[in-house]
């Protein structure tokens, strides 16, 4: 029964990927960037203590310290 949840979430997960890989560009058509997302899901997981924990790291994630040697190259 383990390996047939762990595929279940496997393939939700995947469609989850799907969607904020469609939704993002979107939102960047419309002036909102990664950094917004993410800041956005901070605010929401604030107000929800079962996701208190992680608004510090979606925080961090929406403002990322800046790389010393200017932009990391971009994995392709």
């Amino acid at each position: 029964m383990n390996e047939i949840s762990n595929k279940l979430r496997d393939y939700r997960i995947n469609a989850l990927a799907n969607f904020v890989g469609e939704l993002i560009p979107l939102m960047e058509a419309e002036g909102f960037s990664f950094g917004d997302f993410a800041m956005a899901q901070s605010l929401w997981a604030e107000n929800q203590p079962e996701w208190q924990d992680s608004a510090f790291y979606l925080e961090q994630a929406a403002n990322p310290p800046k790389h010393p040697l200017g932009q990391p190259p971009k994995v392709e």
